[in-house]
């Protein structure tokens, strides 16, 4: 290899860790959230399975707290804490840097006011 293709070779290696680089800073800078690999893992509890769009999530609303969870289970993720007062994990989108997510708004009283079917 001579002088020149040497040369070529390290620029095209700096040309292409720069952009990827900046890309990982920006990620981290951003605090960009992905899904923990263990969620991947787990399969989705078999009462979330019929749980395909908002409007199977809509049937809840009205629903107690209580009653949510003794029929579907306690929440499974924290994902959506700040806007969301529950949320369960349903199972992954793609190759699980995304997922989809059951989420539930109560009122005052335990009731559910609205629920959703969110991806990240």
């Amino acid at each position: 290899m001579n002088d020149y293709q040497r040369r070529t070779l390290m620029l095209a290696i700096v040309a292409l860790s720069v952009p990827c680089a900046i890309f990982i800073i920006a990620l981290t800078w951003t605090g960009a959230n992905f899904v923990a690999v263990s969620e991947c893992d787990q399969p989705a509890d078999a009462r979330l399975n019929e749980f395909r769009e908002s409007a199977d999530a809509e049937r809840l609303i009205g629903q107690t707290r209580a009653e949510v969870i003794a029929s579907i289970g306690e929440p499974t993720s924290t994902r959506f804490a700040r806007e969301w007062d529950m949320s369960y994990w349903l199972r992954p989108q793609g190759f699980c840097i995304d997922s989809w997510y059951l989420v539930f708004d109560t009122s005052n009283d335990g009731v559910v006011t609205d629920a959703a079917i969110l991806g990240d």
